[in-house]
């Protein structure tokens, strides 16, 4: 459990060090509008997925 946690967080960290993140531009859309509802279960997770465009730099 614990070697996977950390396996995880690595992989994450490398994903925001190397990569700028943007929303795509589809139809306008802005961080306002993003959609910040969840739903219940036996993890949290948000009703409308979340896409992000990397940006190598």
């Amino acid at each position: 459990m614990l070697f996977g946690i950390a396996a995880v967080e690595s992989v994450l960290a490398n994903l925001l060090y190397w990569f700028d993140w943007k929303l795509p531009s589809i139809n306008g859309v802005t961080a306002q509008h993003i959609d910040m509802e969840e739903t219940f279960g036996l993890t949290v997770t948000k009703k409308v997925p979340l896409y992000l465009q990397p940006i190598p730099h």
